[in-house]
């Protein structure tokens, strides 16, 4: 798998990642730690980034936030190693508004409008599109699952 290793300064840079089984999960639920707000302000960083290249992830969710080593095994930098994974949604968005008409990505992460009231035809949104703003939505989606209780069946959307 590559991925975007995401540590400031930002360069846009592949490496191979996996994820490692013995770290158990990201981040499992309830919020209860600093290290979860950390997580997601560093995810954010990673796609603010993607998003000043006009790169939509499409694909945002804890699946694809991946610790490079273990948590906290980075006192000296003061944060820890994380990568943004999973490229294959991944799309080039116009300058100036572009907008994008495949549904794609993880039902329970992915913004609305992917979804038009008008419908899809053939994996195309028949509504006005969705822009870099869809990565938004799917990191409140994730910042958000943090509060729901281990077992909790509840939609967050």
């Amino acid at each position: 798998m590559y991925a975007l290793v995401v540590r400031p300064p930002f360069a846009l840079r592949t490496s191979a990642a996996e994820a490692d089984p013995t770290l158990g999960p990201l981040l499992p639920p309830p919020f209860l730690s600093s290290r979860h707000t950390l997580v997601v302000s560093l995810t954010q960083d990673g796609v603010t980034y993607l998003h000043s290249k006009n790169i939509i992830h499409r694909d945002l969710k804890p699946e694809n936030v991946l610790y490079r080593t273990p948590p906290g095994s980075h006192p000296d930098v003061g944060h820890d190693d994380l990568v943004l994974s999973d490229f294959g949604l991944a799309a080039y968005v116009e300058r100036n508004g572009g907008r994008l008409y495949t549904v794609a990505g993880s039902a329970g992460y992915s913004a609305p409008e992917m979804y038009p009231e008008e419908g899809v035809v053939n994996g195309q949104g028949q509504g006005r599109g969705y822009g870099l703003k869809a990565d938004v939505w799917s990191l409140g989606i994730i910042g958000a699952s943090f509060f729901r209780s281990p077992g909790s069946s509840h939609r967050l959307h």
